[in-house]
């Protein structure tokens, strides 16, 4: 008899990687949690099917080396390997570059593409030799055009997409898959978590921006989640979600040079 199949999901504890959770354990998949908020990831092992205890959750900042590394040898106790690594934890910021703090950069940084670099760095020899294994970075509509209040966060998930692409012809070798997710607007509540430093210097088109990214989220966290697994059952090498990203996948790729003439156009007030 074939072992169970052991997902590894980072941002567990709330939207799309919540309803990942929910998916693979539907699939028979053991599922290994990860979040910085332990308290939501409790509220995630209770939705799964299957016994609780052949999950695992536990308190996780991507951002800290040491405590991805833990988690790794935490799952490789419990499981010896793995078959599918999603890192999906993020966070964003909104304002202007010129008013936001380094730190704040960094922060964004550190949790967006740093944990997904310690993540795969950590999780790799347990995917090593294992069926149908594979690693899915979560990065975002936002990693294929540049939009304002939101440098940071864009320079993160063009890092992720650079990062994952390049890994998707090393890791070949190995029979290790890598999917790169861009996802549209999904109704998770990362924007009520977003650190949001001053606005206002976009102009009111900014706080305009900032009122859209809450409220127009076309995707369900749900649909997503079941998206992304249907990408890696079909080994894809790119996966955009909802039609907002794809149209605007489109755009970027149709009018190179134009589209940031219309996007400050729409959102920026004229000095």
């Amino acid at each position: 008899m074939h072992p169970k199949r052991v997902a590894v999901v980072t941002g567990a504890g709330s939207g799309i990687g919540r309803a990942l959770a929910r998916e693979l354990s539907y699939l028979g998949y053991q599922v290994a949690m990860g979040d910085i908020q332990f308290e939501a990831l409790e509220q995630t092992l209770g939705l799964l099917a299957g016994d609780s205890d052949q999950h695992l959750i536990m308190k996780v900042d991507v951002a800290d080396k040491e405590e991805v590394e833990a988690f790794a040898r935490t799952v490789k106790e419990k499981y010896e390997g793995i078959n599918l690594l999603i890192n999906n934890a993020g966070m964003t910021a909104f304002g202007a570059f010129s008013s936001m703090q380094d730190d704040t950069i960094e922060r964004i940084m550190n949790v967006n593409f740093f944990g997904v670099v310690y993540g795969c760095r950590a999780f790799l020899p347990l995917l090593r030799g294992r069926d149908e294994a594979s690693i899915v970075n979560m990065a975002s509509v936002f990693g294929l055009f540049g939009f304002p209040s939101q440098a940071a966060y864009c320079a993160s998930k063009f890092a992720i997409r650079g990062f994952s692409e390049a890994l998707h012809s090393e890791l070949a070798r190995d029979g290790i898959h890598v999917m790169t997710v861009l996802p549209g607007g999904t109704r998770t509540n990362i924007a009520d978590h977003a650190d949001i430093q001053d606005i206002q210097m976009l102009g009111e088109g900014g706080g305009k921006a900032l009122a859209e990214f809450k409220s127009k989220s076309f995707s369900s966290p749900e649909s997503v989640a079941r998206k992304i697994l249907n990408g890696v059952k079909k080994r894809k090498f790119r996966l955009i979600t909802g039609f907002d990203a794809k149209a605007l996948d489109y755009l970027v790729r149709v009018f190179a040079h134009q589209y940031p003439l219309v996007i400050r156009s729409m959102i920026l007030t004229k000095p």
